[in-house]
């Protein structure tokens, strides 16, 4: 999995790229959301009972990472789009040719890049909002201001 400092490096290298313009639909969940979920799960959830946790803003992966990355000052406006049909087996190959050649770093396409960038994932939340009383304390905005360099 890559980290938002070795994103930060692919873009800063001009490798970066768009799968599909970046416009699939992602859910996040910043760590203070997940920590209170975690605590209401374990004091008012049913046993068995599954609850998805995010931040309950779904939004297109260009519109989180574009700002995600500009607190490391990182630009992606010049950034291109690479078709999913392409950036797949693209993946495939570049993943599979690294593990034969042992290779200690990743390279630039991943498919668990493209799984996290060039798939719609969003999740329900209704049932932790429901039967745990659960409500993000922490906004998109709010986490990114946080990483800001200032």
């Amino acid at each position: 999995m890559a980290t938002i400092d070795e994103m930060a490096e692919v873009a800063e290298a001009g490798r970066f790229a768009w799968i599909d313009h970046g416009r699939h639909i992602v859910d996040f969940v910043h760590v203070e959301n997940l920590a209170g979920a975690t605590i209401l799960a374990l004091t008012r959830g049913r046993h068995g009972g599954v609850y998805y946790v995010t931040d309950g803003t779904p939004i297109p992966i260009r519109d989180f990472l574009t700002p995600l990355l500009a607190t490391r000052g990182v630009d992606l406006s010049r950034s291109r789009s690479v078709p999913l049909a392409m950036a797949a087996p693209m993946a495939a190959m570049l993943d599979r040719t690294a593990r034969l050649l042992r290779r200690t770093s990743a390279p630039p396409l991943t498919n668990w890049l493209v799984s996290f960038t060039g798939r719609d994932r969003s999740y329900d939340i209704t049932a932790a909002r429901t039967e745990l009383g659960y409500s993000p304390d922490v906004t998109l905005e709010k986490g990114l201001a946080e990483m800001s360099f200032s």
